[in-house]
C-alpha cells in the first residue's frame, strides 16, 4: 500500500490509508498489510505497507528482498495448515 506523505504511526496511516480506494472502488483492507508503526517503511516523501497475502511462488523475490537488505531485520516464515 502506498500513501503520499510520511506517517510514522500506525494511527496516522491508517486515516490516511482509508481515503484510498481499490481498482474496483472498494476500500482497502489494511488487515491485509504489515501496518504498525514498526512495519511501515518511507521512501522519497511516501509511506508503504507491504502485503502480508504471499503465496508461495513469491518465496524465491522474499529471500531476495531478506538478502538485500539484511539491516531492515526482514524475516518470514511459512504458515503452517493450522493458521489457514
Amino acid at each position: 500500500m502506498i500513501v503520499e506523505g510520511n506517517y510514522d504511526t500506525a494511527e496516522e496511516f491508517a486515516e490516511m490509508a482509508s481515503k484510498l480506494r481499490s481498482a474496483n472502488g472498494g476500500a482497502l483492507n489494511l488487515d491485509r498489510f504489515f501496518s504498525e508503526s514498526n512495519e511501515l517503511f518511507h521512501f522519497g516523501g511516501t509511506t508503504f505497507a507491504l502485503s502480508n497475502q504471499w503465496s508461495k511462488k513469491y518465496l524465491p523475490d522474499l529471500e531476495k528482498l531478506v538478502a538485500k537488505y539484511p539491516q531492515a531485520g526482514i524475516s518470514f516464515a511459512r504458515s503452517s495448515q493450522e493458521d489457514l
